[in-house]
């Protein structure tokens, strides 16, 4: 584990404790069946098919001794065993024919729903919690299916203490799994928590900045609501492609090896500086040639490497695992400042046996071609794993690298930019203040340059210092203008898919209030993107 990189982690401001409203029980009109409910004692709600979330009262609670109230789902005698089980194990998870009890915010195989830093970043000064990242909210799901494959009920639990992380969990299953829209999911959430606080520094439903030494929220903070709105349009969008066959091993993988992640699937890849990454010991010869295309090879088990899925004849099958086992040694502008960009658009985890069904392999086979949705393709894991920089950027048809940060920021990073070059990878320079946004001519810059890549069907790689702050701020304009999303829906998104980002307050104020905007173009050729950001003083 490496020290948290000098760029892109300014400091925001002292830990508060949250606290709620207690609100009626409330049930989804959309989805009658799955009837959220509230006892004197604890809250639960009905995810579906026999998946039931409860909130343990308060720190330290037994979870046990509250299953009195529980309603008629399972024997109390049966839960209670269980998550007596579950303390015992140490292992935040219990299971028999009958029930399954789950705790993730114990589960070490999901990494106890914290984000680890990835190898690198040390995150232990900063207080505050982080959402689930994409990696743990897709375990989680194949977790549940397996479960709900082999018990009558699941019990999934939840701390008081981490609202904020629970909800955004639960959300996602009822968006991800159960097709809840992203305020049917939230009105079925909120009966568990309660309303929350209009004071948005003390609001249980709102992140702190990610490197916040204080880990206090605020008006500009990510909500619980914004990173189910971000779930629902990556899935609208296809930036993430059923959860069933995505295979979190490779995308964590591509974080760890490159500090990579894609925040739009073949269109935008968001990195730190190659050059920091290349000097990481454990990958030597990142910035060589690398493989040529065609060249890596074709592995059978790595093909069925995409997690514990329901097949559609009612059989459970798994890889995920796959990687663990055959490679063992892997464990400045003023935000005040109001402007107009409508022209911007204007140019041309691990489950417990190891069963893999034939069935299952036909299935996967079709959802692995496209290079648009790389964490589906079944030899990803394999490719990653012998790329470096200039492979995985010449397999993914990169188009241009756009660089964020200044020259005196990492005067070395010559050294990559000659080893792109050389393979023929353009670099566009378009830097701007650490910490800080962009202006107009930057943004209209790197609007340009991706509107490009898209026409020729190509990749836009985006990095500043540590790929986090002025990359994701980049990242949503492009969203904005060349997919019409929210600014508040990419903040969720980028938040769950790349830890990290957005990382000032300042920045969240810019990213949240971009709103896009699809007008007839004059030109009458068509449909043309256009943005507009409206900022007011802070």
């Amino acid at each position: 584990m490496v020290k948290p990189s000098s760029g892109d982690q300014p400091p925001s401001d002292d830990d508060v404790e949250p606290q709620s409203q207690v609100s009626t029980s409330l049930a989804s009109a959309s989805h009658p069946s799955l009837a959220s409910l509230e006892t004197s004692r604890f809250c639960m709600a009905d995810l579906g098919q026999g998946v039931w979330w409860l909130c343990i009262p308060s720190e330290g609670a037994d979870p046990s001794a509250v299953l009195s109230d529980l309603p008629d789902v399972c024997s109390v005698q049966d839960a209670k065993e269980a998550l007596k089980h579950c303390a015992e194990k140490g292992s935040g998870e219990s299971r028999n024919a009958s029930l399954c009890a789950m705790y993730p915010e114990e589960m070490e195989s999901l990494g106890k729903l914290k984000w680890d830093g990835d190898g690198h970043y040390v995150l232990d000064p900063f207080p505050g919690d982080h959402p689930p990242t994409l990696g743990q909210i897709v375990s989680c799901l194949k977790l549940l299916d397996a479960a709900v494959s082999q018990s009558k009920t699941v019990l999934l639990l939840s701390s008081q203490k981490r609202r904020a992380v629970s909800a955004t969990l639960a959300g996602a299953v009822l968006v991800l799994a159960r097709g809840f829209s992203p305020q049917e999911a939230w009105q079925h959430i909120l009966p568990v928590y309660g309303t929350p606080h209009p004071d948005p520094k003390v609001a249980w439903d709102r992140f702190p900045p990610p490197f916040s030494h204080s880990g206090e929220t605020g008006p500009s903070s990510l909500m619980v609501i914004d990173c189910l709105q971000g779930l629902a349009v990556a899935r609208q969008k296809n930036w993430l492609e059923d959860y069933r066959y995505f295979d979190v091993g490779a995308w964590k993988f591509m974080r760890e090896k490159f500090d990579a992640s894609w925040l739009i699937p073949g269109e935008i890849l968001a990195m730190a500086n190659p050059w920091g990454t290349s000097q990481n010991p454990r990958f030597p010869g990142l910035l060589q040639r690398g493989p040529m295309l065609g060249s890596q090879r074709s592995t059978q088990s790595l093909s069925l490497g995409i997690g514990m899925v329901k097949t559609p004849s009612g059989l459970s099958s798994q890889g995920n695992m796959v990687h663990s086992h055959t490679f063992p040694e892997l464990c400045s502008q003023d935000a005040g400042d109001s402007f107009c960009l409508e022209e911007y658009a204007d140019h041309d985890a691990g489950v417990d046996s190891e069963v893999c069904d034939p069935r299952f392999a036909a299935i996967a086979a079709e959802h692995a071609g496209s290079w648009k949705l790389p964490f589906s393709r079944s030899e990803e894991y394999a490719r990653l794993r012998e790329d470096t920089f200039v492979s995985l950027l010449l397999r993914n048809h990169c188009h241009e690298v756009a660089r964020l940060n200044y020259d005196f920021e990492c005067p070395e990073q010559k050294g990559y930019e000659k080893a792109f070059g050389e393979n023929s990878i353009r670099l566009k320079k378009i830097p701007f203040v650490d910490g800080n946004i962009p202006n107009k001519e930057v943004v209209k810059e790197f609007l340009k340059s991706s509107g490009n890549a898209i026409k020729q069907n190509k990749t836009i790689a985006l990095h500043c210092q540590g790929g986090m702050g002025r990359t994701g701020v980049m990242a949503g304009a492009h969203a904005a203008v060349h997919h019409q999303v929210d600014g508040t829906a990419f903040h969720g998104w980028t938040r769950i898919c790349r830890p990290g980002t957005v990382q000032t307050v300042i920045q969240e104020e810019f990213l949240r209030k971009m709103q896009p905007n699809i007008s007839r173009a004059s030109s009458g050729k068509s449909l043309m993107e256009r943005m507009r950001m409206r900022f007011s003083s802070v």
